[in-house]
């Protein structure tokens, strides 16, 4: 570092050009990343169960393509709400980008051919009864297509082929949304969209609108929390340049790298910014500490980046390698989030090493030199020094219980589960969250899972057989709680003219319905079909608990018919899988990164009791987090794992800084007492000024109405401070706990009353 710092200051002028032009090649590669536009790279995995469901879509459509609109009143049959479904029918129809549209206007009554079930001119209330009897009892429509209360109504949008975008799904929602509320418009009815496709677009307009918003927000909370414990304007410029410039290189990176921003990478900035932050202001402090002696700011600069630069050098590398080990993980969305975030430590350590001693010789360090370092924080050297002395003194019973604590949250965060939800990216009380919650209720759910029944080449649709396993699945279905109302193309055969109740008899009048209603059900050609059932939406354990029950029933029915084979499929179904199986490899990951972490603090300080030491207070804040889950009846989530991150990479960075100016000391002769007391009255400054500052842009991020947004800021705020806690109360005894006897009994106990 000596060498760097060197060429920092003798060449001042040629760093900070080459710092600035590859600063504006961060900037214009950074226009080139964007939200991913494809939302199925969120759960896509190379496995057996996607491509299962590469294999659905084939055969019978991509079952994320379908737009829901849901009716819902007292009356749903009143020529006003006929009158109303029939408007929306022809108008959505026109909405480019829709391909077909299901509802009752196009069911014909059972056994015909030529009737239809609502009426389009007589709506007198005879026949408005009549239908709506008839509705209750049809195979297409009881429970499909209408409640079985008959308030609430489904009007089901197939989108085209082509539609893989978000961006499309964004605009045909918008416009499906315009249609109907300028339809709905004046009526009693309520009429609400929602489905995949509407998940999909809410994600990426609250994506857009409210995560890099409340970031904004959060960044500016935390300046103005940092110019106040600064009382420096300057200052807070120098610490907050570093973690920017690195975080527009490492966006500039994902440029260059292809990478699009997601629901999990979409945090990078604010995670490299917390750790960047944290070392600029440990950086900064020591410059104030040798400006107050009396340092010229080049002098000052210098000392910082020689001495503070191999503490920074070692936090950006324990926290490269946390980033680094998620690169095992299964998930590719997670390999290539461990992937950017191990870029972007490297990249804004060598941002942060970089600017702060430049600026700092710059007229800004005039700012710097006219405030003082007590000015600078709520707690000041002494009342630090106080708090060591305090801590040392009853450092072995402080030291037990901490190992205590820790080991009681151990076995409580082992109790810590994943869970998931498909809608967790959008607000609480938007318009799809309400009309999924009312598909739930009246249907059972708005998602789909499915089975897929294969049935042997030597038998055919008309086989006697193929119906009777195809009913065997519907009885799976309907036995487990969880699934309501399985279709399959029984549902069609019942619904079609004919006598008897062998409905393979009817297989031939189904090229007397239209095409799009049987294509999807069942390939003749293939020797497949698909029973579909409603599942609510849920969190992802229970979906996974009710998924292995199905399965075992397939299991049994696959024993009893060999030549048939089944398997359980659908958009809902691996997304909710795959995600819950994305928060495991987040956990699995982080717990790796936690332990190559610790091996490598034991490693670059050459003592294993050192490593030893670091693993109790950078331990603690992550499972009193996780602890914190369990007891208030929360699970793992994508948010809170990430925050989890966060945690470690804070714990850590402060941690070292200690150990650093902890060996110093020891270094310069200090005794084991002295040593932690200096340390945690010179670093201590600077653990707390980064807590109040972080902690500030948290806690303004908790106003979001965006649940992951909410849950983030408030596990990140969580983490932090007790991180601050682990740091500050639980090191210091710790260390002086686990010095030899003769070292601790040498103490000359001057440190006693600094």
């Amino acid at each position: 570092m000596k060498w760097y710092a060197d060429c920092i200051v003798n060449h001042r002028a040629k760093v900070a050009l080459l710092t600035s032009l590859i600063t504006l090649g961060g900037v214009v590669a950074g226009f080139r990343v964007g939200f991913d536009e494809h939302p199925r790279s969120t759960f896509s995995r190379s496995d057996e169960n996607y491509r299962m469901l590469e294999q659905l879509w084939e055969d019978f459509g991509s079952d994320d393509k379908d737009l829901l609109i849901v009716l819902s009143g007292q009356d749903l049959f009143t020529p006003e709400a006929i009158g109303l479904l029939w408007k929306i029918v022809k108008e959505t129809a026109e909405v480019d980008g829709i391909d077909t549209v299901m509802s009752l206007a196009r069911i014909r009554r059972q056994g015909s051919f030529i009737f239809r079930l609502l009426p389009v001119s007589d709506t007198s209330d005879d026949r408005l009864a009549r239908a709506r009897n008839e509705a209750m009892k049809h195979p297409l429509v009881a429970g499909q297509l209408l409640s079985s209360d008959g308030r609430t109504m489904l009007v089901v949008l197939r989108l085209t082929d082509d539609t893989t975008m978000t961006s499309q799904f964004e605009r045909i929602v918008a416009d499906v949304r315009a249609v109907t509320q300028a339809a709905a418009r004046g009526s009693a009815l309520s009429v609400r969209v929602t489905g995949l496709p509407a998940i999909y677009a809410d994600t990426l307009t609250s994506a857009r609108r409210e995560t890099l918003s409340f970031t904004c927000f959060a960044a500016v909370v935390s300046t103005l929390i940092a110019v106040l414990l600064f009382r420096c304007p300057s200052a807070v410029l120098i610490t907050a340049a570093g973690p920017i410039v690195g975080v527009t290189w490492t966006i500039g990176a994902m440029g260059l790298m292809g990478e699009k921003l997601n629901g999990i990478n979409a945090v990078v900035p604010a995670l490299l910014l917390v750790v960047g932050f944290t070392d600029a202001v440990h950086l900064l402090v020591d410059i104030r500490c040798s400006l107050a002696s009396g340092h010229t700011r080049t002098k000052a600069a210098l000392r910082a980046v020689r001495y503070l630069g191999p503490a920074c050098a070692l936090a950006s590398l324990t926290t490269a390698i946390a980033f680094a080990s998620l690169a095992l993980a299964d998930t590719e969305v997670v390999r290539r989030f461990g992937t950017v975030c191990c870029c972007g430590a490297v990249l804004t350590f060598i941002a942060v090493i970089t600017m702060v001693p430049i600026l700092t010789t710059t007229r800004l360090g005039d700012g710097v030199i006219q405030t003082s370092i007590k000015d600078s924080a709520i707690l000041d050297s002494p009342r630090l020094a106080c708090l060591a002395v305090v801590l040392l003194t009853h450092f072995r019973w402080i030291s037990i219980a901490a190992i205590a604590i820790t080991i009681v949250l151990l076995r409580s965060a082992l109790q810590l589960r994943p869970e998931c939800l498909l809608t967790e990216g959008i607000p609480d009380g938007c318009e799809t969250n309400i009309a999924m919650a009312q598909c739930d209720e009246a249907f059972g759910g708005a998602h789909l899972a499915y089975v897929v029944v294969q049935w042997p080449q030597t038998l055919s649709l008309r086989s006697p057989r193929v119906m009777e396993v195809t009913s065997a699945v519907h009885e799976v279905l309907d036995d487990e709680p969880l699934a309501t109302g399985s279709f399959s193309l029984l549902n069609v055969l019942r619904s079609l003219p004919g006598s008897g109740p062998e409905l393979q008899r009817r297989v031939g009048a189904l090229r007397r319905v239209p095409p799009e209603w049987h294509r999807r059900l069942v390939r003749p050609d293939r020797q497949r079909l698909v029973v579909g059932t409603h599942v609510p939406n849920v969190g992802s354990t229970e979906i996974q608990l009710a998924l292995s029950r199905v399965t075992r029933d397939l299991e049994e029915l696959q024993v009893k018919h060999p030549d048939f084979k089944f398997w359980l499929t659908g958009t809902s179904v691996v997304a909710s899988r795959n995600v819950h199986g994305l928060v495991g490899d987040l956990a699995r990951s982080l717990g790796l990164a936690a332990a190559l972490v610790f091996a490598v603090v034991a490693l670059a300080f050459r003592s294993l009791r050192l490593g030893l030491v670091s693993v109790i207070p950078n331990a603690f804040p992550l499972l009193l987090t996780a602890s914190l889950l369990v007891w208030t009846g929360h699970s793992l989530r994508v948010a809170s794992v990430v925050s989890f991150s966060l945690c470690l990479g804070l714990a850590v960075d402060d941690t070292i800084h200690l150990l650093v100016r902890f060996n110093r000391e020891r270094h310069h002769g200090s005794d084991m007492r002295s040593a932690i007391v200096r340390s945690m009255s010179s670093v201590g400054i600077a653990v707390v000024t980064t807590t109040m500052i972080l902690g500030a842009g948290f806690a303004a991020m908790m106003l979001s109405s965006l649940p992951v947004v909410r849950e983030f800021a408030w596990f990140s705020l969580l983490a932090i401070l007790s991180a601050l806690i682990g740091d500050l109360l639980l090191l210091p005894p710790l260390l002086y706990w686990c010095a030899p006897a003769a070292e601790r009994s040498s103490d000359s106990g001057e440190s006693r009353f600094p």
